[in-house]
């Protein structure tokens, strides 16, 4: 014979749940010193303190961080560097150059300015190329009037 745990009641060796009350815990012998068994209640939940959110690198860069927008950036001067190299230097440089300026001043005077930035740094940098182009091109005129 086997007994509940919960209520004592007997039950058969085959029983898997007792028939008076279900439980499923069973002692082979009931003691000569019963215990009385209580639940206990269950145990509050664990509250973990809010982390802040991770920042990512982009986070870095939105468009309301108070840094960007207080400079003004000097896409007048980049817009007319870009006609001048198209003029006078690399035709393709040079528009691709006034392009990256007229869309940074578009960007800025929209409040975007990072995206501003970002257009005018890609402005620099084929402007850049388009006086490196233009040295090259230099030199090999020279080389060419001293050879002829």
């Amino acid at each position: 014979m086997r007994y509940c745990t919960k209520c004592g009641a007997k039950t058969s060796r085959n029983d898997c749940f007792c028939i008076d009350c279900g439980n499923e815990n069973y002692i082979d012998e009931p003691s000569k010193n019963p215990v009385k068994i209580t639940s206990k209640p269950a145990p509050k939940p664990v509250v973990l303190p809010k982390e802040k959110p991770k920042k990512y690198v982009s986070d870095d860069f939105d468009d309301d961080d108070e840094g960007y927008g207080k400079t003004k950036l000097n896409t007048t001067l980049w817009i007319i560097l870009g006609v001048l190299s198209s003029l006078f230097c690399c035709l393709i440089g040079g528009i691709i150059t006034t392009v990256f300026a007229v869309k940074a001043d578009r960007f800025q005077k929209e409040g975007k300015f990072y995206p501003a930035a970002t257009a005018l740094e890609k402005a620099e940098g084929w402007f850049a190329f388009t006086m490196i182009i233009w040295v090259i091109e230099i030199i090999i005129g020279i080389i060419a009037a001293i050879i002829f």
